[in-house]
């Protein structure tokens, strides 16, 4: 009897380490697992292809502006092109949030900037600006957005399974806003 899919999904968790399965139901079996993690690398890897290859030499966060909603910091970061030939490259930018007593992803992809057609051996500055957007998520019980005071962690690299560079940053007291 064909045609029925007989699989499930499972919930694929990616970490700044190394990514893990979560297992959603019994019956799913180890080979189809594999399978799709083997599909998923594959499309990673050639997601945003480049034949070259690119190093963060510099980083570095600007203090925070404000602590309440005019919230504003600022990444400076230098890419290096180390491979043979000239290519552009996406640095993305993710925050971790400090413990906040919710459940929230715990890196979420807040920034993003691309260098182009940088030459063999060739550098180019980018900046990152990360607001109130970066640092907020939505509390239902205040019906407001949340920006919790504590230290954030920024994480760069170019996907979600190869992030390099970290630095870090202070909000110093909690602020809500509504609206955009």
């Amino acid at each position: 009897m064909g045609g029925f899919i007989t699989e499930k999904i499972f919930l694929l968790v990616i970490s700044t380490t190394k990514p893990r399965k979560l297992n959603l139901c019994s019956d799913l079996g180890e080979n189809s697992i594999s399978s799709l993690i083997a599909q998923l690398t594959i499309f990673l890897n050639r997601h945003g292809l480049s034949y070259t290859k690119f190093s963060c030499d510099r980083f570095s966060i600007t203090p925070v502006t404000s602590h309440d909603e005019l919230f504003g910091v600022t990444l400076f970061l230098t890419i290096r092109n180390v491979g043979s030939v000239s290519g552009s490259k996406v640095v993305q930018a993710y925050v971790e949030f400090p413990d906040v007593g919710v459940t929230i992803p715990p890196l979420q992809l807040k920034g993003f900037a691309k260098a182009r057609d940088v030459p063999p051996g060739g550098s180019q500055e980018l900046i990152i600006t990360l607001d109130k957007y970066a640092i907020s998520f939505w509390d239902s019980e205040r019906g407001a957005w949340n920006a919790p005071a504590g230290k954030y962690r920024v994480f760069l690299g170019y996907q979600c399974n190869e992030l390099e560079t970290s630095g870090e940053f202070e909000l110093q007291k909690s602020f809500y806003w509504s609206g955009l």
